[in-house]
């Protein structure tokens, strides 16, 4: 009986119909075929942040809505956005990339100390927005103060609020008309049933005014949008691409048709490959959308030594005209100033670790292989000191030789009849390791578990003969595995979401920790109930003054929002 092989639902071959569908779509987008000109998908975007002001050691909070433009209804075609921060020159400042679920996502930035006093243009788009420019993209200015550079402020010129009437009702009471310190704001929200909201409360002053940015944007047509002749970048509708290029180390020159392979450092390790094409572009589908701090690029330590990879920022490197500014540069507000920096400065030195909190999000371990032949956990047996002694006297589907004073590997089929030609593909911790006898130096006692795979395994353009899988308990490469010749490269698949933090005085707290928060309360996902109601509570600080309550959000293919103000004695 012939065994079938396995196939990576994934980035491989083949996958099912709707990925077959999925794959035709993006290689005929690749053609530039004009059959989709008429109906190509156009997402929008827009982003609510926090507030448009910030000082530096502030916390930009920020909610993502992305919608079909023509249908005004939350797209689940791309998985995530872009988010930059960028500078007067059009550098980057801060980036990030943002898992999105059905349309909508949420993250942050800190703004780091170093940063100057200035405007900046905060950006959001997805990948397949790039195929349209940089004017579809959503912008938005905001302002940051480094008080430690002098006295120079901003403020805002004054604007109105611009409400489509076609908006989606949004409603806002508070229990009281004026609080103290310290006390709990109840807020009632009503729209419309399962209306899916973002809720702001920040301080206003002599310098701070309302952010004039609406939701309501969403409802004004582009008007006639530019079709192009190709479409260079696909919706990353699967996972996120990793776009790379593989030379030669000696040439320089470009390496045609090469397997390459990445690693994704997280909690779970992910392995994915893939394949150059005649240009030596290669292209990384990330399937697991964890967040991690580094990516391990390679090639085969055998066959292709010569090779290296360079992977290409993700982020789009085209800009859009400069606007007007609705700030206006002002030097005679510096008690102002000094108030904005200080409550920055103690809000961060008092409460650094709660607002550096991030939410559990469940990490997929699955490994791509999906399901193995063979299990072994090695504490069911006696423990080695040795890893060949361990794969000699237990792993039964694999043959150890060594020849000319190396070590090799080989998988047996189910069935033992005959080997698989070539090494297999052996993984630590979703490390490719392609030396057997570095291999047989780490230390058993770190393996919790080792997989078999015992057929050939077809992927992204590479052919696998048989997977040989140690997972440790450790759960994470210590460093021992990962090849001389490897590049470990600091990358962030999706931000980590950190969590707003709120506290609350129901019980005493000692007066001696102070309060100086300007952004009292921050809430990205606010959804009402069947009769369209939503309750939110939350306490004030200890600075006195005029906050802005603002709630933007959609529903029913509308769009709102709606600001009250809140006073604090």
């Amino acid at each position: 009986m012939m065994r079938i092989p396995k196939i990576s639902p994934a980035g491989g071959t083949g996958g099912g119909p709707s990925r077959i569908k999925y794959f035709l779509f993006c290689l005929l987008l690749a053609a530039g075929n004009h059959l989709f000109s008429q109906e190509v998908l156009h997402e929008k975007i827009f982003v609510h942040t926090d507030k448009n002001y910030y000082q530096t050691g502030d916390i930009i909070w920020f909610r993502i809505y992305n919608v079909d433009e023509q249908k005004l209804a939350p797209t689940n075609v791309s998985k995530l956005a872009y988010v930059e921060v960028l500078d007067s020159l059009n550098k980057p400042v801060l980036q990030a990339k943002i898992r999105l679920d059905s349309g909508s996502g949420n993250g942050s930035f800190m703004i780091p100390t170093a940063v100057a006093t200035g405007t900046y243009v905060f950006r959001s788009y997805t990948n397949w927005m790039k195929n349209f420019g940089p004017e579809s993209f959503f912008e938005k200015e905001i302002a940051v103060v480094n008080a430690a550079s002098g006295k120079r402020a901003f403020k805002t010129s004054a604007a109105i609020l611009q409400r489509n009437t076609g908006s989606l009702p949004v409603e806002v009471r508070t229990d009281k008309q004026q609080y103290a310190k310290r006390q709990k704001v109840k807020l009632s929200i009503s729209s419309a049933p399962s209306a899916d909201l973002s809720v702001s409360v920040y301080r206003i002053d002599s310098l701070v005014s309302e952010d004039p940015t609406d939701i309501s944007v969403l409802l004004k047509k582009d008007g006639v949008v530019n079709i192009p002749e190709k479409f260079p970048f696909p919706p990353e509708y699967k996972g996120h691409f990793v776009n790379g290029r593989m030379i030669s180390r000696n040439t320089r020159l470009p390496s045609k048709y090469v397997v390459g392979y990445l690693t994704v450092m997280d909690d779970a390790n992910a392995f994915y490959n893939g394949r150059t094409d005649k240009e030596g572009k290669i292209k990384f589908l990330i399937t697991k959308l964890n967040s991690c701090d580094s990516i391990i690029v390679q090639t085969h330590s055998y066959y292709d030594r010569d090779q290296q990879i360079e992977i290409e920022s993700p982020f789009y490197d085209k800009y859009s005209e400069e606007k007007a500014s609705i700030f206006s540069a002002v030097d005679e507000y510096p008690g102002t100033v000094l108030e904005q920096s200080i409550n920055a400065q103690v809000t961060q030195l008092y409460y650094q670790d709660k607002l550096n909190k991030y939410v559990i999000i469940k990490t997929d371990s699955t490994p791509f292989y999906m399901e193995e032949d063979m299990h072994y956990v090695l504490d069911d047996y006696t423990r080695f000191s040795k890893l060949e002694d361990v794969f000699r006297e237990y792993i039964r589907p694999v043959g150890v030789t060594k020849r000319q004073g190396n070590f090799h590997l080989t998988v047996f089929t189910e069935s033992n009849r005959y080997l698989l030609e070539r090494e297999p593909l052996v993984l630590v911790d979703a490390v490719p390791v392609f030396d057997m006898n570095t291999l047989f130096t780490y230390d058993p006692l770190k393996v919790k578990t080792i997989d078999i795979v015992q057929s050939k395994y077809f992927r992204s353009g590479a052919v696998f003969p048989g997977i040989i899988s140690l997972k440790t308990f450790r759960g994470r490469t210590d460093g021992q595995m990962i090849d001389p010749n490897a590049n470990v490269l600091a990358y962030e698949i999706v931000q980590k979401q950190r969590k707003f933090y709120s506290p609350s005085y129901d019980t005493p707290v000692s007066p001696h920790i102070p309060d100086f928060r300007s952004t009292l309360y921050w809430n990205p996902a606010v959804h009402s109930d069947s009769s369209g109601n939503a309750e939110v509570e939350f306490f004030t600080s200890d600075l006195e003054g005029e906050y802005v309550i603002k709630v933007q959000g959609l529903a029913n293919k509308k769009a709102g929002t709606v600001s009250v103000r809140l006073f604090v004695r």
